[in-house]
């Protein structure tokens, strides 16, 4: 999976253990979320229109934003994956996160993956938390 501006590029064919959970959640109705298949399961349920899936998705985000993989900040991926699929609660939460956690966001490598366009959006909210002005600059 690939995330590129409002772009999300998912290759089914070579994410077998997602299309497995997956699989598993059409035949059953029962599969297990975690930040690692989160994203690629909203994906697929906005693909195939699979609303409860995605609804599940966009709830366990809501609930994690503050969770971190390693070094990177989920909150940036999930923000643009939010905006490709046209989910606006889920692009909301993020949003608001983005703009409240803005340190922590900039320490993450997916911060330089956000576009011209949300970028600005985001530096001219008056609401924006960040240490000082200065920061911003660094990054």
């Amino acid at each position: 999976m690939d995330t590129l501006g409002e772009r999300v590029c998912f290759d089914e064919d070579n994410d077998t253990g997602l299309l497995c959970v997956y699989g598993r959640y059409v035949y059953s109705g029962r599969v297990v979320v975690h930040v690692d298949n989160v994203l690629g399961l909203f994906v697929l349920a906005d693909k195939y229109n699979i609303v409860d899936l995605k609804s599940s998705c966009v709830q366990f985000m809501r609930r994690h934003l503050v969770i971190q993989q390693g070094d990177e900040c989920c909150a940036v991926a999930w923000y643009q994956c939010s905006l490709a699929c046209s989910d606006s609660e889920l692009h909301h939460a993020c949003f608001s996160y983005v703009v409240l956690n803005m340190d922590v966001v900039m320490s993450s490598a997916q911060w330089i993956c956000l576009d011209l366009d949300n970028l600005v959006a985001i530096l001219c909210r008056s609401d924006l938390i960040v240490r000082d002005e200065y920061t911003i600059l660094e990054v």
